[in-house]
């Protein structure tokens, strides 16, 4: 049997013991080898997958090809019947015939033989290996690798817990060590041990497991461990007589000097941070029993409030002692502290464009609370002097009133990125929420210029319409500043996916440049969610259904809780067919910005794609109360009473959107009346085809095929959905769903061009 070893080390031996090196010579094919011998689920994979996974930059033709030709090269060298088929288009590892050890290794855990497994686990999977041009591969692997070093973490503790109740105070202690090495910058990984040790009755090798991760966070990340576990250590110092105590050094944050703006000297590592968003600093859930004797680690909680908050609202932050042309500043810096709260699993974020309602109103903190549905709210100022900048939060809870916490940060614009974590990792802290996706570093950027450029440029992206080709000129630039900065690259992608959507481009022209840069966002870091939801939604432009559900997934493993990745995979469920998951994803949404105008407008087609049309109706009003001057919500209220036969409400809601548009609502009243009127329907149909093919705000070719069906005209509509087959576009394909268009859903024609675009597609749960 095969041998392939991926923990620890890169290695393929045949049966009789020699090393397969031409499988190891070629990096693309030992990593298709991989894939299909661990991804899950186990077994069979869609060869569909493995193209956009390994050949993103090929079409199908040219991805199959190569798939293809490393198929061969495998057979070769595995042998003929080592990967096998089924149908044509799925692919698996034959498990008679290869043994990897990373199967093995979960095999034996899964079986609780931990100490057989354990020894299978020599490190990292593929330590060191990297495939530049395959972002969505790289981006599995980071988590596989995370996923397997969790499971052996977690089995080390488990052989520490038998050990321990065996008396084995050695093998303990050992397994322990061996656990928390697998985490050394995880402050609740060495609470555990601190905790495991002093049980054990080694109070020394606890401080000393301590020291050294002091000293590990202090070199690498400038950081010290949080109050409660120094107060944990010192409890132990005191209850050791053969040591001496050594008390920690307060840090003091560098002071602000009136007379001048420079902020002091510090030392600090060379390049770019690489911060953890949410460092694991509190240990409370570790050593619950400790801290239950001290009560919580936050002060004026009291008054009632029971749990601490499990939702926040980031209000904008106040731009002091400077005009409102620098606000983008203060609300880029409050941007990325709510994107960097959105990737903690069990902290629901309100978003921005709800948060952002409240900016310049004095407001009750607990009137915020009820309006955005959540617990506490984060509000604080920046003063900007120079290349300095102070930063003060405050978080509250919306129930009581009272303080949860508060901070003063005075830095270097240059070091926004690290306050910033700083500030995110003390809410996560402070609400004890789970920060299981601790290890993700922060791509940031020490040039001032570039940051400052990026700030503008997200200012007017949030503008959305005449506002984006300005954005993305700042971008641009920001990124001829400094072209490695991440964050920049995904923010010019999503700018160049939305010009399309607000005719200020082409879908042929836009879609390439919004690729392009996520893709650049994803090969600086890989971790980066908004870069996937970017091109989630180029993949979904294109009716590239498979390949858009995998990047969508990819960012909500990411940015759980972000509330537009929410609300775009939501839309992409409806387009693709998928209605019912569609309506409970986009009530999330709803749940998430509840002062928005677009997620109710959404959520009200996907209802009425469902045929509840009063549900559907309530929706698209509200939504045109949240934004009286927007035309989508008035046009699809128009279709939901058109399909519920009330047609004078349909034609106020026209008239409604029409004036909304600035267009001349006397188009829509003579179709409208034809639809109603079956004596006006020929004139109706003429004025129809005088109509240009390009003409916006539901009149074009791609709603077209709606107005025939209404009009009575049912084999012009199948003509105008046949031509679907060869000139598709997102919206036509949203138009497919209709309920107009049930007299002729069933029909073979209708059913044909359905199935050549993929349609409905059947997708999983992320």
């Amino acid at each position: 049997m095969i041998e392939l070893r991926t923990l620890g080390a890169l290695e393929a031996i045949s049966a009789d013991g020699t090393p397969l090196r031409s499988v190891l010579a070629q990096p693309r094919r030992m990593a298709l080898l991989s894939y299909l011998a661990l991804a899950s689920p186990r077994g069979f994979h869609r060869r569909d997958t493995l193209f956009a996974l390994f050949w993103p930059e090929h079409d199908t033709e040219h991805a199959r090809h190569a798939l293809r030709q490393s198929l061969y090269f495998l057979r070769q060298a595995l042998g003929a019947t080592a990967i096998i088929a089924r149908g044509d288009e799925e692919l698996a590892v034959a498990p008679d015939q290869l043994r990897c050890d990373a199967v093995e290794f979960e095999r034996a855990i899964d079986e609780g033989r931990l100490e057989t497994g354990l020894a299978l686990y020599r490190g990292d999977l593929l330590p060191g290996f990297h495939i530049s041009e395959a972002p969505d591969f790289e981006g599995w692997l980071e988590q596989e690798r995370a996923r397997l070093r969790g499971r052996a973490r977690e089995a080390w503790w488990a052989l520490a817990d038998a050990r321990e109740r065996d008396a084995d105070s050695a093998g303990a202690a050992g397994a322990g060590h061996r656990a928390a090495a697998l985490a050394p910058t995880d402050e609740a990984a060495i609470c555990r041990l601190v905790l495991l040790l002093d049980r054990l009755g080694d109070r020394t090798g606890a401080v000393r497991a301590y020291e050294a991760f002091a000293r590990q966070l202090e070199q690498e990340y400038e950081l010290l461990p949080s109050e409660q576990t120094r107060s944990l250590v010192a409890a132990i110092r005191a209850r050791t007589t053969s040591a001496t105590a050594r008390p920690q050094p307060e840090r003091t944050a560098p002071r602000w000097s009136e007379e001048s703006v420079a902020p002091p000297e510090r030392s600090r590592p060379t390049g770019r941070p690489q911060l953890m968003v949410g460092l694991l600093v509190g240990c409370a859930l570790i050593a619950g029993s400790w801290f239950a004797l001290r009560g919580p680690a936050v002060s004026g909680a009291g008054g009632g409030a029971g749990e601490l908050p499990r939702s926040i609202a980031v209000l904008p932050f106040l731009n002091i002692g400077g005009d409102s042309a620098g606000d983008y500043f203060s609300d880029g810096v409050t941007e990325e502290i709510l994107h960097a709260l959105t990737q903690l699993p069990d902290l629901r974020v309100a978003a921005r464009t709800s948060a952002f309602r409240f900016k310049g109103k004095a407001v009750d903190v607990r009137d915020v609370g009820r309006q955005l549905g959540v617990e506490a709210v984060l509000e604080g100022s920046i003063q900007r002097k120079g290349e300095a900048v102070r930063i003060t939060v405050q978080l509250i809870d919306t129930r009581t009133g009272y303080h949860l916490w508060s901070g003063k940060f005075d830095r270097a614009i240059a070091d926004l990125f690290v306050v910033e974590d700083e500030i995110s990792r003390t809410i996560a802290d402070t609400l004890k929420v789970s920060l299981s996706l601790a290890a993700r570093p922060v791509s940031g950027t020490g040039d001032a210029t570039a940051h400052d450029l990026y700030f503008r440029g997200l200012s007017l992206l949030a503008q959305r319409g005449a506002s984006l080709p300005q954005s993305i000129a700042n971008f641009e630039r920001a990124l001829a500043s400094d072209s490695t900065f991440a964050p920049a690259w995904a923010a010019l992608a999503a700018a160049n996916e939305l010009l399309p959507a607000f005719y200020l481009s082409t879908y042929a022209e836009a879609l390439p440049k919004a690729e392009r840069a996520a893709r650049r966002a994803l090969a600086l870091d890989s971790t980066l969610g908004p870069a996937y939801a970017v091109l989630a939604n180029v993949h979904r432009d294109r009716l590239e259904w498979a390949d858009a559900e995998r990047s969508y997934h990819r960012a909500l493993a990411l940015a759980p809780n972000d509330p537009e990745t929410v609300e775009q995979y939501g839309q992409f469920l409806f387009w693709s067919g998928q209605h019912e998951r569609a309506v409970r994803w986009l009530e999330r949404a709803r749940r998430l910005d509840p002062l928005a105008p677009i997620p109710p407008a959404t959520c009200g087609t996907a209802l009425l794609f469902v045929h509840q049309y009063d549900s559907a109706a309530t929706m698209h009003r509200l939504a045109s109360k949240l934004g009286p001057s927007l035309p989508l919500p008035y046009m699809w209220l128009m279709w939901t009473e058109l399909n519920a036969k009330r047609y004078d409400s349909a034609q106020q809601a026209a008239r409604r959107g029409a004036q909304a548009a600035g267009v001349d609502p006397a188009v829509y009243d003579a179709l409208i009346r034809g639809v109603a009127d079956p004596a006006r329907r020929p004139a109706a149909l003429t004025l129809l085809e005088s109509i240009p093919d390009t003409a916006p705000w539901n009149l074009n070719a791609a709603y077209r095929m709606n107005w025939l069906i209404l009009l009575g005209d049912t084999a012009a509509a199948l003509r105008a959905v046949e031509a679907l087959k060869t000139h598709a576009t997102l919206f036509s394909v949203l138009n497919l769903w209709n309920p107009a268009l049930d007299p002729i859903r069933e029909h073979p024609r209708f059913r044909s061009t359905l199935e050549q675009l993929g349609l409905p597609f059947r997708g999983t749960e992320p």
